[in-house]
Parts: structure tokens; C-alpha cells; sequence
């Protein structure tokens, strides 16, 4: 008996971490299933027909009150993140860069046309605007 116990006691461990850690039907829902029916045909092999339809049906509202409270909003409202990020890994732009201000491009600021051999008219465009060394904002 302390065996079904055990493995019904890992099926609800396995159920719980399908529904709340692991997305998809996994490898938690599938190692649960697993417990569960070997928890069943135990009982009703090594026990009689009444131990394996008390143990069916114990597994049964287990599971369903499981999947019921795991569920729950207020469940989910416990185990989520309530922090807000207000830091940033780069500077925004807007704190370094200003309407009016001039720089000067590092590198050549040429455009190629990759779309065909001879360059298109978007493309020389692009050349004439951004060959102009000093850029204003």
C-alpha cells in the first residue's frame, strides 16, 4: 500500500509542475499519467476490485481539486513577479541628443544597390543623403 501511496503522491507532484512550470502537454503530464496508472493497476492487482476503484476514484478528486486550485487567479498572483523595471541596460536617446546639435559620422556612409548591377535611383539618393559628413538632428 505504501508503494500506490508514493506513486500517487508523484502523480500530483508531476501534475502540479505540468500546470504551473512546464507549458504544453510534457513530460510532467506524461510521467504523472505514468504514476497514476501504475498506482491503479497495482491496486487493483496486488488488492482487491474495491481498493482499485477507492484508488481510482481518490486519484480522481486529487487530481481534479489539484488542477482546480492550481488554477485559480489568486494562486497565480502569488507566484509571479510584482516589480516593476525602470532601469535600462543603454542610455536613452533622448538624455545625449538634442534638436539642433551637429556630428560627424565615424565611418564612409556609402549605399550600394544589391538589387542590381547598376545602381537605382533609391540608392543614389540614398548615397547623395548620406555622404554629407556633417549630420544635423
Amino acid at each position: 500500500m505504501g508503494y500506490i501511496i508514493l506513486l500517487v503522491a508523484l502523480g500530483v507532484l508531476f501534475l502540479l509542475l505540468e500546470l504551473l512550470l512546464l507549458p504544453g502537454v510534457s513530460f510532467g503530464a506524461i510521467l504523472s499519467l505514468v504514476c497514476y496508472g501504475s498506482a491503479i493497476y497495482m491496486a487493483f492487482t496486488d488488492y482487491d476490485t474495491v481498493v482499485g476503484i477507492i484508488v481510482l476514484g481518490v486519484i480522481f478528486l486529487i487530481s481534479i481539486l489539484t488542477t482546480v486550485l492550481s488554477l485559480r487567479a489568486k494562486t497565480w498572483r502569488r507566484l509571479s513577479l510584482n516589480q516593476e523595471i525602470d532601469s535600462s541596460s543603454m542610455a536613452q536617446p533622448s538624455d545625449e541628443l538634442t534638436a539642433g546639435q551637429c556630428g560627424v559620422a565615424i565611418s564612409r556612409l556609402r549605399a550600394r544597390s544589391r538589387l542590381a548591377e547598376k545602381p537605382t535611383r533609391l540608392a543614389l539618393s540614398m548615397f547623395m543623403l548620406l555622404s554629407v559628413r556633417r549630420l544635423r538632428l
